[in-house]
């Protein structure tokens, strides 16, 4: 494995030095290579023989190299750590105006969300982006012979009233900028794509479509009733596939409660308790069933979601 030291400042550092200033005589100066050795209190002069022996050694079998000097004298700094935009924000600069708010601000932190006494919801989208037409190398627009196409997945808020905010260029799709949310927006991760609002839906949605909230329910019930047996349950199957219903339903509105119930299915082996968690996921807000060898980061990021 190659390996490379750093000339410490000290009498090694000197021979060190030396050494690589008889290689460059000798026409190696591409093959010297600074190190990362740093001796700090410096070395006893039989440590230094063994040392330098060492480094022959290494150089003969082409295990050790010295970096050249940089020409400026001056060796690169650690590259520092990207600000990011909230932190950047977060120091004003001199001209800059600032005031203490009188409350929090609305955040839209969850995909599906009542802020301020109107609804938000937060799907991932796929949009397909077709060029039909290129510029020159002499500015000139020209047609291409072939369109090109691109496939985009972008974040977007839909608001209760069909308005789409949307990243900037998108002015074709009908969206607003989410700069003009009015909300700040923190969603770091994606949810899971089959959990979230598909662009047809979108569409469905933004062209005026809603469903009966009575026809939901009873298409739920329907679901449930088709793959659970309550039979020796809490009540008859009717009444317990309605109960279910209405949590499936109920963890849609997870902020319009102080409290949300929880389902603790319990019974002998092969009595059905997998199966009935598994159609809960299904049907419930971001539903996901927790295996032993889920993350805890993975398991975090949708509790934060609001998730079943």
């Amino acid at each position: 494995m190659m390996q490379s030291l750093t000339p410490p400042q000290n009498a090694t550092g000197e021979r060190l030095t030396a050494l690589a200033d008889e290689l460059r005589s000798q026409g190696l100066a591409d093959n010297i290579l600074y190190s990362t050795l740093v001796v700090e209190n410096g070395t006893a002069p039989d440590e230094a023989r063994i040392l330098d022996a060492e480094i022959l050694r290494g150089i003969a079998n082409g295990s050790l190299r010295f970096l050249p000097e940089p020409k400026d004298g001056k060796r690169k700094a650690r590259k520092k750590k990207a600000q990011t935009p909230q932190a950047a924000a977060a120091r004003p600069d001199e001209k800059a105006e600032v005031a203490i708010m009188d409350n929090t601000p609305a955040v839209v932190n969850r995909p599906l969300c009542l802020r301020e006494d109107r609804a938000y919801l937060a799907t991932w989208l796929y949009l397909q982006i077709t060029r039909r037409t290129a510029t020159d190398d002499d500015g000139r627009e020209v047609v291409l012979a072939r369109p090109e196409v691109q496939n985009h997945h972008i974040m977007s808020i839909l608001r209760d009233d069909g308005a789409l905010f949307i990243g900037e260029g998108y002015s074709n799709l009908d969206a607003q900028p989410l700069a003009d949310l009015g909300l700040d927006v923190n969603l770091p991760n994606e949810a899971p794509p089959d959990r979230c609002l598909s662009g047809g839906g979108l569409k469905r949605y933004r062209a005026g479509y809603r469903p009966d909230p009575a026809s939901v329910f009873e298409r739920v019930v329907d679901v449930v009733d088709r793959f659970l047996d309550f039979d020796h349950s809490l009540a008859d199957q009717d009444t317990m596939c309605e109960m279910v219903a209405c949590f499936v339903l109920a963890s849609y509105f997870l902020d319009a409660f102080e409290v949300a119930p929880y389902l603790w299915p319990n019974g002998d082996r092969g009595s059905g308790k997998t199966t009935f968690l598994h159609v809960l996921a299904e049907l419930s807000y971001l539903g996901q069933v927790i295996l032993a060898g889920g993350s805890y980061a993975a398991l975090r990021d949708l509790s934060d979601y609001g998730a079943v």
